[in-house]
C-alpha cells in the first residue's frame, strides 16, 4: 500500500525543488523583467530539455522544423536578476533551457521567476524536470518525459510518455499509444485520463489510495486487490501504467 509517509515525501519533495537554489516561487512575473527570444532549426527526433524553472512551462507542437523559444525571466530587484541566468542553447539535434544561479552569499535567497513558452516540431523528444509551476504540453509525438513538477500538469496527444513525481495532479488526453507506452508514477493528486473512443488499451493502476473510476462504456474495471485495478479499454492491448497515486484515477472518453 502507498503509505502516508510516501504521500508526505512527495509533497515535501515538491516544496524542496520549488525553492531549490534559493529561488522563492512566486505567482506572476516580478517587477523587473527580461525577455529571451530565440529560434532554432531542429531535426526529427531532436531532444528538447527544460530544467530548473521557477514558473510555468508551456510547450506547443507545430508543423515544420523550427523551434521558437520565449522566456520571461523576472526578479524582485536588479540584484535578484543578476544572481542567476537562464541559459538557452542548442543545435540541430538538441535544444536546452536551464537555470544557473551564481554562488555567493548575496545570492543565497532571491525572489525570481521564469515563464517559458516553446513552439517545437512535433517529432521531438521532450524532457522537463524540476519545474516549480504548471506544465502544459500539446501534441508532441516523440517521447515525453516529465519529472519533479510542482504544479498541475496537462499533456495532450502524447503517444509515449514517462512521468514521475508530479505534485499537482495530471490530466492527459490520449489518442493513441506507441513506443514504450505511457508510464506514470508518484502523483500527489488526482489523475484524469481522457481517452479516444477508438483506443484499445489496458490501464493498470497499482498502489493507489484513491478510487478508480471509468466513465466510458468501452471500459471494464477489474479490482485485483485493495490498491490494484485494471481498466480494459475496448480489446485491450497497449499499456498505460499508473503507480503510486494519492488521489482518484478517472478514465473517461472524449
Amino acid at each position: 500500500m502507498f503509505s502516508k509517509i510516501s504521500r508526505v515525501f512527495f509533497l515535501f519533495a515538491a516544496v524542496v525543488f520549488a525553492v531549490s537554489n534559493g529561488i522563492a516561487q512566486t505567482q506572476g512575473d516580478l517587477p523587473l523583467k527580461e525577455d529571451i527570444n530565440k529560434t532554432y532549426q531542429l531535426t526529427r527526433g531532436a531532444r528538447v530539455e527544460v530544467t530548473g524553472m521557477a514558473g510555468p512551462v508551456e510547450v506547443t507542437a507545430v508543423e515544420g522544423n523550427t523551434a521558437t523559444v520565449h522566456v520571461v525571466r523576472s526578479g524582485q530587484t536588479r540584484e535578484d536578476l543578476d544572481c542567476y541566468r537562464t541559459v538557452v542553447e542548442g543545435d540541430a539535434n538538441r535544444l536546452e533551457i536551464r537555470h544557473e544561479q551564481f554562488r555567493s552569499s548575496r545570492c543565497e535567497s532571491i525572489k525570481a521567476r521564469q515563464s517559458v513558452k516553446l513552439l517545437v516540431p512535433r517529432e521531438v523528444d521532450l524532457h522537463l524536470s524540476t519545474i516549480a509551476g504548471a506544465v502544459n504540453v500539446g501534441a508532441v509525438e516523440g517521447v515525453v518525459k516529465l519529472t519533479n513538477i510542482a504544479g498541475p500538469v496537462v499533456v495532450t496527444g502524447a503517444q509515449s510518455a514517462e512521468m514521475s513525481s508530479l505534485a499537482g495532479g495530471l490530466t492527459m488526453h490520449i489518442e493513441r499509444i506507441s513506443g514504450r507506452g505511457i508510464n506514470i508514477s508518484g502523483v500527489a493528486g488526482a489523475i484524469d485520463l481522457q481517452v479516444s473512443e477508438s483506443l484499445d488499451a489496458n490501464v493498470v493502476v497499482d498502489d493507489t489510495l484513491g478510487k478508480v473510476v471509468a466513465e466510458t462504456p468501452r471500459a471494464k474495471v477489474s479490482k485485483l486487490s485493495d490498491s490494484k485495478y485494471v481498466v480494459k479499454l475496448g480489446a485491450g492491448g497497449a499499456e498505460i501504467s499508473v503507480t503510486g497515486v494519492t488521489g482518484n484515477v478517472r478514465v473517461r472518453g472524449r
